[in-house]
């Protein structure tokens, strides 16, 4: 097969044994281009490999005016374009999320500094006092029945 070979020359019979050399020898130089883009290696790999995937799955259907090695390097080139999209829009999620912890952290620091300790405490013995006090005097005090009998 013709380096420059065209899907029109080819009329779409690219044998496996070709799409087997083709792999082998593109499949190593589009990982670079891809790692160049995006700086991840697994993803690069996958991208590569799915790209070729594509083009062999669907030879059959697809209208290429280019050489196949032109048309799976762009196929190369808009998965890494669709994963360093869906890596922002992770990292702005992270970063909301982060920004949402910061304010909720800075807001229990501000409340803690401003907090005095023994007035909370204090308030609260009190709240427990008094809420016993009422209990106690709930129960010891005489029902009504009780009073008439005085």
């Amino acid at each position: 097969m013709n380096q420059s070979t065209r899907m029109s020359e080819l009329d779409k019979h690219i044998t496996l044994e070709d799409f087997e050399r083709l792999y082998s020898e593109y499949k190593p130089r589009f990982i670079i281009i891809a790692r160049s883009y995006i700086r991840n290696n697994m993803a690069a790999e996958d991208i590569v490999t799915d790209s070729f995937l594509y083009f062999w799955e669907n030879k059959d259907k697809l209208n290429i005016t280019t050489t196949i090695q032109a048309y799976i390097l762009g196929s190369v080139k808009h998965g890494c374009l669709e994963w360093l999209r869906n890596q922002k829009n992770r990292l702005k999620i992270q970063q909301q999320i982060h920004t949402t912890a910061y304010r909720s952290i800075k807001a229990k620091i501000t409340v803690l500094e401003s907090t005095n300790p023994e007035a909370s405490f204090t308030a609260e013995i009190k709240s427990i006092i008094e809420s016993q006090i009422n209990n106690c005097l709930l129960y010891t005090s005489p029902s009504p029945r009780d009073r008439t009998r005085s």
